[in-house]
């Protein structure tokens, strides 16, 4: 597994916490800790969800290997750093605290029981199409630095929506995707976060809320009828 920091403050934010000695690739902005996968343990995938700045690849994750020329063309390879070189330094496992708040993570995963997704009708309602326009525009916004975690939160919201059978799923990827192809030094992490995050949210169906009041009885209609209405439960996920 591979703990991505994506700067100077991401990386004061894990050497506070205590690294151990273990292969180190430096980036064209940050570094590449490797670890050895935890046994017994899946660790998935993840863009800010332990602090800014920072990525965690899992299963089905990507890393960019040593020796790999920057594809944006800047001339940058990406290089072991000083005596952190594979081979003069045994991979490691995880930290104490890491190990721990994958566990924490890995826990909630299991706790989340299986749901059923709706399929979608063919029609976008207002209510998603204001939220899409939404997530889609503040993707478009983001800054340099913190495009990823933009992306993977602007994903899974919207996986969300096509689990809850609001929107298609295919068209939604597309809107993602170009946007993200506007960030050529981003595109393998970007593509890597649309595919985890989207499905991801796909898991934690939205829908759009329904009416606060029901008719209990279909029949009735005059107004003031006792029992005519009963609260609702908002399902706007």
């Amino acid at each position: 597994m591979v703990v991505d920091a994506g700067g100077p403050d991401a990386i004061e934010w894990l050497e506070m916490r205590g690294m151990p000695e273990t292969p180190i690739v430096r980036t064209r902005h940050g570094l590449h800790y490797y670890f050895r996968y935890p046994v017994d343990l899946q660790v998935r995938n993840s863009a800010g969800a332990l602090a800014s700045g920072i990525d965690i690849r899992g299963t089905g994750g990507m890393a960019t290997a040593a020796g790999t020329l920057n594809p944006c063309g800047s001339g940058f390879i990406y290089h072991y750093d000083t005596s952190h070189a594979l081979g003069q330094v045994a991979i490691a496992d995880p930290p104490g605290w890491l190990f721990k708040w994958l566990l924490q993570q890995d826990q909630k995963r299991r706790i989340v029981q299986s749901v059923t997704l709706r399929q979608f009708d063919g029609k976008v309602s207002a209510w998603a199409r204001a939220a899409i326009d939404g997530e889609l525009a503040r993707l478009v916004d983001a800054g340099f630095g913190t495009r990823n975690h933009t992306l993977a939160s602007v994903a899974f919201k919207l996986g969300a929506l096509c689990g809850g059978g609001e929107a298609d799923a295919s068209e939604l990827r597309s809107a993602l995707y170009a946007i993200a192809e506007q960030w050529p030094d981003e595109r393998m992490k970007s593509a890597d976060t649309i595919t985890r995050a989207f499905s991801e949210g796909t898991a934690h169906p939205r829908c759009a809320p329904r009416s606060q009041f029901k008719r209990r009885n279909p029949w009735a209609h005059t107004p003031g009828l006792a029992g005519e209405y009963e609260d609702g439960v908002s399902a706007d996920g």
